[in-house]
C-alpha cells in the first residue's frame, strides 16, 4: 500500500519542464534546493535529469566528419560536469576495448 501512496504523491514533469529545470541550474539562474522544493522532487531525481541531459548533449554534439569548432566559454560548474561525463564515457570505451581483446584471445589449455 505504501508504494501506491508514493505514486499518488509523485508529480510527473514534461520533458520541457525537466529541460528548463536543468538549464536554469546550469545557467546559475536557480539553485538546486530551490528547484527541488518548487518541483516537489528529490535531489537524486534532479541529478538523474542532469546526467541524462549531459549524455544526450554529448551524443548530439559528437563530431560527424570534422573537428568541432570551439564554442563560447562555459560556466565552471558546467565545465566540471562535462569533463566528468566525458571521462566516464572514455573509461567505458576503454573497458569495452579491453573486454573485446580478452574475448578474442584463445583460451590456454
Amino acid at each position: 500500500m505504501e508504494t501506491s501512496k508514493l505514486k499518488k504523491l509523485s508529480v510527473q514533469h514534461t520533458a520541457q519542464e525537466r529541460a528548463e529545470a536543468v538549464l536554469s541550474i546550469w545557467s546559475e539562474r536557480r539553485r538546486p534546493r530551490e528547484l527541488i522544493k518548487q518541483m516537489s522532487i528529490n535531489a537524486a531525481v534532479l541529478s538523474q535529469w542532469q546526467h541524462r541531459a549531459m549524455s544526450a548533449m554529448l551524443k548530439a554534439l559528437e563530431p560527424r566528419d570534422k573537428e568541432p569548432e570551439k564554442g563560447p566559454a562555459l560556466s565552471p560548474r558546467l565545465e566540471k560536469l562535462l569533463a566528468r561525463k566525458a571521462g566516464q564515457i572514455n573509461k567505458m570505451g576503454k573497458l569495452a576495448n579491453r573486454l573485446e581483446k580478452i574475448q578474442s584471445q584463445k583460451p590456454v589449455k
